[in-house]
């Protein structure tokens, strides 16, 4: 239930000490991530592929905590009154709640809590829990129990990760025109015709070409190319964390002049939406510097606002060299 380019992105993503990041880590079928800011997630999962049922807890940098729950009906179809029970080691619940979450056009339900007081029941029926079962028109599916005997590990690793002082900040390039841009060069392949381009910096334009591709799961892909002035290519332009050896292609991009960001979604291997990663690229005048990265490795069919947060970089204006001295 893991998509596959997933780890291998993660993997490709070299950060070195002036570019700190907590990190990732499991404990018996929970998963525990914290970005650079001290935004953090656990969540587990059961189910499946075709019907998956999670639970997803969250703690903001400011402290505060919030769960998340999705379920999807059996065989896809939309589930009817669900209930979440934690049950304890004596075999009684510890903690119940009834979702009454908006289900889309995926069949799955989702509901959150925010309350203070909800979520510390919660989390200490967790920390003592055995599993936690998803009921659902009065019945207990037996693929649906999600054991919790990693839940307390997650959450203690998690409370001993704070906000990263070491935060790594980007240096935006200033904005440039984008007038003038030269003519693009001809597609290398017939599958490749949209094409935009975008002036990053002096002698520097980005080539942008969406492809159609039946076999990749967005149905498209896109080139990315650097071209000069006269719209002749030059190498790159290179990427942080990304790497053509680990991600072939890249789908969904977009670039914005504005804020010189570079963004992609990524799908899946499943479903459209199931899982991916969101990734957002600054350019700082020599190449696209990795700012903000959300990403769902397991194909749960977990809504996107909800992924976890791997990296989110402090971006800074640079200020225009005027009357540089030339040594």
């Amino acid at each position: 239930m893991r998509a596959i380019w997933g780890a291998l992105l993660i993997a490709a993503l070299g950060f070195g000490e002036a570019r700190a990041q907590v990190g990732s880590t499991s404990f018996e079928g929970w998963s525990a991530v914290c970005d650079d800011v001290g935004e953090c997630s656990t969540w587990a999962y059961t189910g499946g592929w075709a019907a998956p049922s999670y639970i997803l807890l969250r703690r903001q940098p400011s402290g505060r905590w919030s769960a998340h729950f999705g379920v999807t009906g059996a065989r896809g179809e939309e589930p009817g009154e669900i209930e979440i029970k934690l049950i304890g080691t004596d075999g009684r619940p510890a903690w119940t709640r009834r979702l009454y979450g908006k289900s889309d056009d995926r069949h799955m339900r989702e509901a959150g809590i925010d309350s203070a007081q909800d979520l510390m029941a919660l989390r200490e029926a967790m920390a003592s829990g055995k599993t936690a079962e998803v009921v659902t028109d009065g019945r207990i599916e037996p693929w649906r129990t999600i054991p919790l005997a990693g839940a307390a590990s997650a959450l203690h690793w998690i409370d001993a990760h704070g906000p990263d002082s070491r935060r790594a900040v980007i240096w935006r390039a200033p904005a440039v025109s984008q007038a003038n841009l030269p003519k693009a060069p001809p597609a290398a392949s017939p599958d490749c015709a949209q094409v935009s381009l975008y002036r990053l910096s002096p002698g520097k334009v980005l080539s942008v070409r969406w492809c159609s591709d039946d076999d990749h799961a967005a149905g498209a892909y896109t080139d990315i190319s650097l071209l000069d002035e006269r719209g002749r290519r030059l190498p790159g332009p290179t990427m942080e964390g990304y790497s053509e050896e680990f991600t072939p292609v890249l789908a969904n991009v977009d670039y914005d002049p504005k804020t010189r960001g570079l963004s992609a979604f990524q799908p899946g291997e499943y479903r459209l939406g199931s899982c991916g990663a969101d990734m957002t690229w600054v350019w700082d005048g020599a190449e696209f510097r990795l700012a903000r990265l959300t990403e769902m490795l397991d194909c749960v069919s977990m809504s996107r606002t909800l992924w976890p947060s791997h990296r989110n970089v402090r971006v800074i204006d640079a200020k225009p060299l005027r009357n540089a001295r030339r040594k």
